[in-house]
């Protein structure tokens, strides 16, 4: 169903108080593996400058 929660995450509750329940959606879970998987390639195609790092 469109818009309708497929699970639902507890926050981290870092402001001293409960963990509240917070809405995840599938599309939302896709949408973050999509960025991860983005994240990991662009790190991997990153060159270091030998100045700071030793091959």
């Amino acid at each position: 169903m469109p818009g309708h929660p497929d699970y639902f995450a507890l926050s981290s509750g870092t402001t001293g108080k409960e963990s509240k329940r917070v809405p995840v959606t599938a599309d939302m879970i896709k949408s973050i593996r999509s960025i991860g998987v983005s994240l990991l390639r662009d790190l991997a195609s990153l060159t270091r400058r030998t100045k700071y790092f030793k091959p």
